[in-house]
């Protein structure tokens, strides 16, 4: 091919070029004037067309003999030196010692030029072949941790050099990864590349509950446009709709709700998304729940009270307000046998025992006298 002189200023870039033009690792080429090797003086000399002969040189084999070099060049974040060693046929995936001083114990090379955003170091490692979806010892992917650190760019670059989207490794994956972080754009990019939206991690965690949990809205919006499961649950028996009440997450709340999620499953401890709501105190978030149907009277294994006794235990009486005027049975038994206007008359909440009362007489509503 010709190329214009003023293309390239050093050996270096017109390496560079090169290998962008016929899609070759750059730092595997030679290039040759002559009998000898092109050198920077030498291409600054010439001043007319001149013949130079690129060499492709593919390795027999990989080495580890300059592992500490290339992992010290990453660090330092010393392209030209990384170059030179991959090009010494230096194997790209290599680790930073567990047990060694460095930031970056544990790391590959990859996930540490991903930790530090650089994206000429990642490209380089992924021209010398480096392995995009390989975890380093924390657990991490190369992809997992650009999102982490909140890198867009090299997320793109990443998605763009086909990195396994759906890795799933002791941290989860890249989606689950960003539902934590609360990053739609990068959410939305996974999607669009293909991740699967209710894959869990190892204790059976989906994105949408971790972006619930979190009151990540946003990010709550897109994975139920992409149809995730409102009622996948962790190994707790958690699920979206129990965190959204518990945390107050309104919005995120009535979105789930209105995704049709499921209102009355207990998690392995007998917590319901009313129940929760309850223990929390969050109010407002009850009377949503109330609102869309939830069952006031459901008391599960493990749970001390139905939701009524839970709430006259605590002296709740806005919540005991609410539920009464839900139907809330108020002659129902909570787990000692005992009747809510019981426990709230043993606990010392009068005004709340008050009001039980004259529900339990049939008293018609209205305020609850002064103590």
């Amino acid at each position: 091919m010709e190329l214009p002189r003023s293309s390239a200023q050093s050996v270096r870039d017109l390496k560079r070029l090169l290998g962008r033009e016929l899609h070759w690792p750059h730092f595997k080429l030679r290039l040759m004037l002559g009998e000898d090797e092109l050198n920077d003086e030498a291409l600054r000399s010439l001043f007319s067309t001149t013949d130079v002969t690129a060499v492709y040189c593919e390795f027999a084999g990989l080495v580890h003999d300059y592992d500490a070099a290339l992992l010290a060049a990453i660090a330092s974040q010393d392209v030209i030196a990384a170059e030179d060693l991959l090009g010494k046929a230096q194997d790209p995936d290599c680790f930073f010692s567990q047990f060694s001083d460095s930031d970056f114990s544990g790391f590959t090379a990859l996930t540490a030029a991903s930790y530090l955003g650089n994206s000429h170091l990642v490209a380089l490692l992924h021209e010398a072949k480096a392995s995009l979806d390989s975890l380093d010892m924390r657990g991490f992917s190369p992809l997992q941790i650009a999102i982490h650190q909140e890198h867009m760019a090299l997320v793109q670059l990443l998605i763009q050099s086909r990195a396994n989207v759906n890795r799933n490794g002791t941290r989860g994956t890249a989606l689950q990864e960003a539902a934590i972080k609360g990053l739609v754009a990068a959410a939305q990019l996974l999607l669009e590349a293909g991740a699967d939206k209710d894959t869990r991690d190892s204790e059976g965690r989906s994105p949408l509950l971790e972006a619930a949990s979190r009151g990540h809205g946003e990010v709550v919006r897109i994975l139920l446009e992409a149809r995730a499961n409102v009622d996948q649950e962790n190994c707790w028996g958690n699920r979206s709709v129990l965190a959204a009440a518990a945390s107050g997450h309104l919005g995120i709340l009535h979105s789930l709700i209105a995704a049709q999620a499921s209102l009355n499953e207990a998690d392995i401890s007998g917590r319901t998304p009313l129940t929760a709501a309850i223990a929390a105190n969050r109010v407002d978030a009850l009377q949503l729940l109330i609102h869309a149907r939830a069952n006031v009277d459901d008391m599960y294994y493990g749970w001390a009270d139905i939701p009524l006794h839970a709430a006259a235990s605590a002296g709740q009486l806005e919540v005991v307000r609410l539920l009464l005027r839900a139907q809330a049975n108020v002659n129902a038994s909570g787990s000692r046998d005992r009747i809510p206007l019981i426990s709230a008359a043993a606990r010392g909440f009068p005004d709340v025992a008050r009001l039980l009362l004259e529900v339990h007489m049939g008293s018609a509503w209205g305020p609850v006298p002064s103590p």
